[in-house]
């Protein structure tokens, strides 16, 4: 994945067209989302398990200091609970989770204010919860339900795969599954 944004990286050179750099740059930042994803998974010392808090923790930090290291948006995360999830449905909620905090990182906020970002995990028996607040702009607008959002598409379908449900309010994020993870 390192290797093919290193070619993706040459090949943004060759774009002149700003329209086609901006969906260009938007599918490099998902391949990032994508590595970034692999390599905590590859971090486990259990192959077919992931701990849950742990992994999207990390994951917060990952994607805070790659799309909020400028320092005018700060990320807290908070969790309850603890549970175990198969490996195989940590991608989809990685990448779901990468897909959310950078649509808020990029469109939450306006140019050169600040900000801070709020994870809150909770688990509690075989429900999982992940409300994500932010301090900038309505959590509607920057993350709306019109099909021509295709990160609100791509999270809806990795949520679908985790057999949750996901909803963007004027206040919050929310992702909620209930599913026996233990694997």
């Amino acid at each position: 994945l390192q290797l093919m944004n290193s070619i993706m990286n040459l090949q943004s050179r060759r774009i002149t067209s700003s329209d086609e750099r901006a969906r260009f740059e938007s599918a490099r930042r998902r391949l990032i989302s994508l590595a970034t994803v692999s390599a905590h998974l590859d971090d486990t010392t259990q192959p077919d398990t992931v701990d849950l808090v742990p992994f999207l923790r990390r994951l917060c930090q990952a994607f805070s200091v790659a799309y909020m290291a400028d320092g005018r948006i700060s990320l807290t995360f908070a969790a309850t609970g603890a549970r175990l999830i198969a490996a195989t449905l940590a991608v989809p909620l990685g990448m779901a989770m990468g897909e959310i905090l950078v649509n808020i990182s990029l469109n939450g906020f306006a140019p050169q204010t600040t900000g801070i970002v709020a994870v809150e995990v909770a688990v509690e028996g075989d429900q999982v919860r992940i409300a994500i607040r932010h301090t900038g702009r309505k959590i509607d607008e920057t993350f709306h339900s019109d099909g021509a959002n295709l990160g609100r598409l791509l999270v809806d379908a990795f949520v679908n795969q985790l057999g949750g449900v996901f909803r963007a309010e004027t206040s919050e994020i929310c992702v909620v599954f209930t599913r026996p993870f233990r694997a």
